[in-house]
């Protein structure tokens, strides 16, 4: 038989073989109607009381305990109205405190001081570069997924872009058709052409005035043109350099530049040197256009 003195207060709570002594608590609080407390406990099988012996004065005595953890109930199940001005208080300490310091006693067990585990340098090493990977892993799927995004934004300001440039190119072309007719009225010799307009699956190009008047004056000339030419298998008109030069009033390089840059946004079709290096620009025939 193991019994055991806790200490609460003033009082000393009875613990026998790890349950409570009913009669030592009646005692502590004031309650004098042992027979009482006895009967509603004994009644009640959630209590889960027993009678446990013990000697006292060498005298084998039974003693009803109830385990810690259903002292809290009995407790609350004693109304504080129903007792003694005198017990009343010390029942209130009782159901206040006395379940925490039972609590604290039965379920705190002392606990060994952790100790670190060594562990080997190269392990460590390795879940460092592993830990390293799986976050540069992270960050380029991160990059990956802002790159696709940003090439999808890309490409529709791409063709948006590309709507307003072929629509501005179609109001140009309409005010130049007017023109022309307009000069036509007035001279009936007057050349006429059919403005160029960029396809709108062309990448968009903005033609600066000089850019505009050089297409100008490669559609006039191929309007004056009779014969075309077959070159790796097409059909195509020749319009050299110098008669740009000639008719729009500008160098060399810059004819060449502005050639190279209107065949690289397709309203020509190539630029060529020929065997003295003077520069000249391939235009596709149009069907039924020209002699051969």
């Amino acid at each position: 038989m193991n019994i055991m003195a806790l200490g609460f207060k003033s009082d000393i709570i009875e613990i026998i073989d790890g349950s409570v002594s009913v009669r030592k608590l009646c005692e502590n609080i004031g309650l004098i109607d042992l027979n009482s407390q006895y009967k509603k406990i004994q009644s009640d099988e959630s209590f889960q009381s027993e009678f446990k012996e013990i000697e006292i004065n060498g005298i084998i005595q039974k003693v009803l305990c109830i385990p810690y953890n259903k002292v809290d109930g009995w407790l609350f199940s004693i109304s504080v109205n129903r007792v003694k001005p005198a017990v009343k208080q010390k029942l209130i300490e009782y159901k206040n405190e006395c379940f925490d310091v039972l609590y604290k006693h039965f379920n705190s067990q002392p606990t060994e001081p952790a100790h670190a585990i060594p562990q080997d340098p190269t392990n460590l090493l390795i879940d460092l570069v592993k830990a390293t990977q799986q976050q540069n892993e992270m960050m380029l799927q991160a990059i990956n997924n802002q790159t696709t995004m940003f090439k999808s934004l890309q490409k529709q300001m791409l063709e948006v872009t590309k709507a307003v440039h072929y629509n501005s190119d179609v109001m140009y072309a309409t005010q130049e058709a007017i023109n022309m007719s307009q000069k036509k009225q007035s001279n009936p010799t007057y050349p006429m052409r059919v403005p160029h307009i960029a396809h709108p699956d062309m990448p968009p190009f903005k033609l600066t005035y000089m850019q505009k008047k050089t297409l100008i004056a490669i559609e006039e000339l191929i309007g004056q043109k009779q014969y075309y030419e077959i070159i790796d298998g097409e059909e195509y008109y020749r319009v050299k350099g110098v008669e740009l030069t000639s008719r729009i009033k500008k160098n060399s390089v810059y004819i060449t530049n502005t050639l190279n840059t209107l065949a690289q946004y397709g309203y020509i079709k190539k630029v060529k040197l020929n065997h003295v290096c003077s520069v000249y620009a391939l235009v596709p025939k149009k069907p039924n256009q020209g002699k051969k």
